[in-house]
Order: structure tokens, then sequence, then C-alpha cells
């Protein structure tokens, strides 16, 4: 792998994790943690020569960002740890019978929250794979590298 191209994957997984957190800010989707912590970033080359951005999280983002119906109680320890960070005393038990009998909230955040995403991540994609200072940080440190010859 050249220098170039870890120096525009690495601008490219720091920039989607601060749109993510700020996205999960914005959108008051912040109670442990645990989903903004599980974004993770991969960047791949496809056949054309242009770069891939995946990102992934834990499947439970889909509940944090839609709401769930009605169905099996969530896991206890899940529901301490998000009471826990919302500050709220209420018993996990209570929480998870209800969330089983009555499911969650229908927020329907998604499509404004990935079209948040798209708005902020979009153009620093472009302006990171065409930064010319990439360039020269790739030939600078390729200079370095000869003179060490």
């Amino acid at each position: 792998m050249s220098l170039l191209r870890d120096y525009i994957e690495l601008r490219l997984r720091r920039q989607t994790q601060t749109v993510f957190e700020q996205a999960f800010q914005r959108f008051d989707l912040v109670a442990t943690g645990r989903s903004i912590g599980s974004v993770e970033t991969e960047v791949t080359d496809t056949p054309g020569g242009n770069v891939r951005l995946t990102v992934f999280a834990r499947a439970e983002i889909e509940y944090v960002l839609n709401g769930r119906g009605p169905g099996l109680p969530p896991p206890i320890p899940e529901i301490e740890d998000w009471l826990r960070g919302r500050g709220l005393d209420y018993s996990p038990f209570a929480v998870a019978r209800r969330i089983a009998e009555r499911g969650t909230q229908r927020r329907n955040t998604a499509p404004i929250f990935f079209n948040f995403i798209d708005e902020q991540l979009v153009p620093t994609v472009d302006d990171i794979l065409n930064d010319p200072r990439a360039e020269n940080v790739f030939f600078s440190r390729l200079n370095q590298l000869n003179n060490i010859r």
C-alpha cells in the first residue's frame, strides 16, 4: 500500500468517525456511547480505480434510529447501561418488559440522520480525495525515505 493511499485512508476514517459522532450528538442518540464506538470504516479500491467507503456499526443502531416493535425483551445489561447513560432511575426489568409489550417510540430518524451524514461527509470526502497536500505529504515522505538510503 502506498503512503498516499494510507494518508487518504486515515483522513477518510477520521472524518467519517467525526461526522457520525456529530450526527449522534445532533439527534440526541447518545446514551452509553456504544453505538458511536461501534462505527468502523473500510476503505477499498474498486476495479475502476475509485475508492469505496463502507461504514459498519452494531446492528442495534437500527433500533436507535427507528425504534422497534413489540417482541422479545432487550437484554437487561444493555437496558441498565442505557438508563445509567441517560441518568434515569427506573427498574431495568420494568423497562425491558414494557419494550417487549409495546416496543419503543417510532422515531424514523434514519432518513434524516443519513441525509445529515451525506451532507457532511460527501463534500469532505471529495476534498480529501482531491487535496493537493496529500501528494505533497506523499512526496515529502518519499524524499525522506530516499535520503535515508
